[in-house]
């Protein structure tokens, strides 16, 4: 994610100044780790379910 940021503040450098930089970093870094914070739990149903779903579109078939 870090890189992703770093590459968006080099290509706006040429639009904005040092400070506009430095607050969108800080915007970005802020947003993003937000985001970070507020991923949800699953319990481990839910993730077998979802490996399952995966396996099934991938064309795999049920053992019986």
């Amino acid at each position: 994610m870090e890189e992703k940021i770093v590459t968006v503040i080099n290509e706006m450098a040429e639009y904005l100044s040092v400070s506009q930089l430095k607050k969108l970093q800080e915007v970005m870094l802020k947003s993003f780790t937000e985001i970070d914070a507020s991923k949800k739990v699953m319990p481990n149903g839910e993730y077998l379910k979802l490996f399952l779903d995966a396996k099934g579109v991938e064309g795999c078939s049920e053992r019986k």
